[in-house]
């Protein structure tokens, strides 16, 4: 049950109810600029009242491929803000190898996705900056590549 609410005033809850609060449920993540083939691709999420707790993983097989475009998915219930960006959560990825990347999660509201930004060093000053990931950021993506990303938002 995703979500167990609205409850009236005055309204006796039974156990079975309180049980359901906060289930988790399996969604197969949708990922755009990302061809999942034969990958281990999984989410789950809860909803509680007005806030959707979701986490997801995908780890590449032989006939995972990517694109030159920034990779997202498909938010498991929609999302409501009055931005553009909504900040949701972190998350890392390994694009190919041991390297882990930390990543910034960050819902589009007009697409009702999840992009996955990284932290790249922006020049010789020091400072970083977030960019999306996508085949070659942070840096060439493989078969081995790995993402696990976790976060929360608002409903509509």
């Amino acid at each position: 049950m995703a979500n167990p609410f609205d409850f009236s005033s005055g309204a006796l809850l039974t156990a079975a109810q309180l049980n359901q609060i906060g289930d988790f449920e399996t969604f197969t993540p949708s990922w755009t600029n990302i061809t999942v083939g034969n990958a281990t691709n999984s989410g789950v999420y809860a909803q509680v009242n007005e806030l959707v707790f979701w986490q997801v993983e995908l780890i590449a097989g032989s006939s995972t491929s990517y694109s030159s475009s920034s990779f997202s998915f498909d938010m498991p219930v929609a999302s409501v803000s009055d931005l553009t960006y909504i900040p949701m959560g972190t998350g890392w990825l390994r694009p190919s190898g041991s390297t882990i990347w930390t990543c910034q999660n960050i819902g589009i509201q007009s697409s009702q996705s999840i992009i996955p930004y990284v932290y790249l060093q922006a020049g010789s000053n020091g400072y970083t900056n977030v960019t999306s990931a996508k085949s070659a950021i942070p840096n060439t993506w493989d078969t081995s590549g790995q993402i696990f990303m976790q976060g929360f938002y608002k409903v509509a």
